[in-house]
């Protein structure tokens, strides 16, 4: 004698106990993913089996996913295909990955990333607490701007804000690398920076002259140096007569020089101007000739 049973459901599990004439009463278990609708039937066509055969119809309907630390907008009991949700972190918490902050439900009822499609698959979002840089020391003779987080002295930075140096004029950061900082996982990158006074090397020589220098600190050409050259008696000056120490190198780039002065029948050299020079050749007195006349 055939027995028929027809079952109709819509849960998350399926336990069932179907009895046959011959082999009594079998169990059988089924899981399938939550808000699927179930149509089970049973036809016994023999004494010894049991045919079950299982049609499984999908409803396209999301439940809101579970997230601690955060919220859904727009928060709903279920949510049908295409509808779209956006992952929103508490105060304190970041996405473990930023591309979940947008997902939509997709035609199998399961939640997709809304930006990569529905190939790709990326774990449901978590917000976890932001990794907090600690606090930066003051840059002595500089300044510090703080972005995505503030400006000035800050206790404490979220990831990916970054720090941005600068040296008063006539210093340079160093080491120079560290003119941005980036605040990575609760660290910072590079090293403490400091301002140190920017410097040329000693001015170039000329053969025939010889140049003074003006603002030199402990032997040192700071930004801001200036060296005025002079050339000797039977010279002529040819190119710049002052460079400028700028951004660790003299300016402009041409560099000064002294040429003998030819005499000829018609020519012939006077000197139209004496000063005196502050330097090692302390109580000698220069001739130059006058520029206008060179």
């Amino acid at each position: 004698m055939a027995r028929l049973l027809r079952v109709h459901v819509t849960v998350f599990a399926v336990f069932l106990s179907v009895y046959s004439p011959v082999n009594g009463i079998s169990n059988i278990f089924k899981s399938f993913s939550p808000l699927f609708d179930l149509t089970l039937s049973s036809n016994d066509t023999s004494t010894n089996t049991v045919n079950v055969t299982v049609r499984q119809d999908v409803r396209e309907i999301c439940i809101p996913p579970l997230l601690l630390h955060g919220s859904v907008d727009p928060l709903k009991s279920q949510y049908k295909s295409q509808d779209v949700i956006r992952i929103i972190c508490k105060d304190g918490y970041e996405l473990e990955n930023p591309e979940s902050s947008l997902l939509y439900c997709s035609q199998k009822g399961l939640w997709k990333v809304f930006t990569l499609g529905d190939s790709i698959y990326i774990p449901l979002p978590r917000c976890i607490v932001k990794e907090r840089c600690p606090p930066l020391p003051k840059l002595i003779q500089g300044g510090m701007q703080i972005q995505d987080g503030g400006v000035g002295a800050v206790t404490s930075e979220l990831s990916s804000t970054r720090a941005i140096y600068q040296c008063w004029y006539g210093l340079e950061l160093e080491p120079p690398e560290s003119e941005i900082r980036y605040c990575v996982r609760g660290k910072w990158t590079g090293e403490n920076p400091s301002c140190v006074r920017a410097s040329c090397p000693r001015p170039p020589t000329v053969t025939g002259g010889f140049f003074i220098a003006r603002g030199v600190v402990n032997s040192v050409y700071v930004t801001g140096a200036a060296a005025k050259y002079y050339c000797d008696e039977g010279h002529r000056q040819k190119g710049p007569p002052l460079l400028t120490c700028s951004g660790k190198e003299w300016t402009p780039k041409d560099l000064p020089a002294c040429v003998p002065i030819e005499s000829s029948a018609n020519e012939y050299y006077t000197p139209k101007r004496i000063i005196p020079c502050f330097t090692k050749r302390h109580g000698r007195s220069l001739e130059i000739p006058d520029e206008k006349n060179s």
